[in-house]
Parts: structure tokens; sequence; C-alpha cells
């Protein structure tokens, strides 16, 4: 992580999203999820986690990605950016949405050779959204299997 960016804990996490933000797009207590990683930097909210994919349900980042918009879209969210690039030989389905004066920026790689995944979010304010877009690119640029 950068230099500057605070470890929180689960309790940490959600006590300063319940606090600055009205969503909340941090996975706390997800049961299917093992979510441990938990930042903070200047205002934003960083999580990252991996997650073991059924091999029954593989597709692909493509149809995630289609499923993902199709849904922000009925729901009403402002679509900022939506793409999907290659880094250090592995696919990222990268997405940034906003929903009244918050900003979410995500990520999701396709599935290495043992069907896992990392996923990740940056959940910042509007006036906070190029240090958040800034500080996405630097760490999903850093992922590597």
């Amino acid at each position: 992580m950068p230099a500057g960016t605070t470890a929180l804990t689960k309790e940490q996490v959600s006590q300063y999203m319940n606090s600055n933000f009205k969503r909340n797009g941090v996975p706390i207590d997800n049961k299917y999820l093992d979510v441990s990683n938990y930042y903070k930097k200047d205002g934003l909210i960083i999580s990252f986690w991996d997650f073991k994919i059924d091999t029954s349900y593989r597709v692909s980042l493509e149809s995630i990605g289609a499923g993902i918009l199709g849904l922000l879209k009925r729901n009403k969210d402002t679509v900022n950016l939506y793409r999907i690039i290659k880094i250090n030989g592995v696919k990222f389905l990268e997405y940034e949405y906003q929903q009244d004066n918050e900003i979410f920026l995500r990520f999701q790689s396709d599935a290495d050779a043992k069907n896992q995944n990392i996923c990740g979010l940056i959940q910042c304010r509007k006036p906070d959204e190029k240090k958040g877009a800034k500080l996405f690119a630097g760490v999903i640029a850093k992922y590597a299997f």
C-alpha cells in the first residue's frame, strides 16, 4: 500500500463508513468472502479480497461485466468508467460508478489456474474522485498472480 495508508480493523472500517458515507460498498459482513484487507488514505477507503470461483460457474469477465453494467444502469447509477484491461498478463474488469456524491472504483481479475480471482474497491466522495482514481491505478498495477 502507498505511504500514509492506515490499516483498519473490520470494526474501524464499519464505524468510519457509517459516519462518513450514505452507502457502504465495502464487504464487511459477507458470509461468502473472507475480507480482512481494509485501509484508509486521505479520506479514501480501500479494500481488496480474493475469491474462489466454483468451476461450474466460471464465466468470462465480459459476461460478468455485462451483468454488472446492467445492474448499475437499472439502479440509475452513473457509470464513469467501464473497461477490461490486461496487467502483468492478467485480465481485469475495472469500473467506476457514482451514487449521488459518492464514488466507487472497483476491479475484479480473471480467475487464475487455481480458480481464484482478486477483487477490490476504493470508495470516496466526489471531491476526492481524482485522488481515488490515481490511487486506484497504482493499486491495480501492482497485482500479479
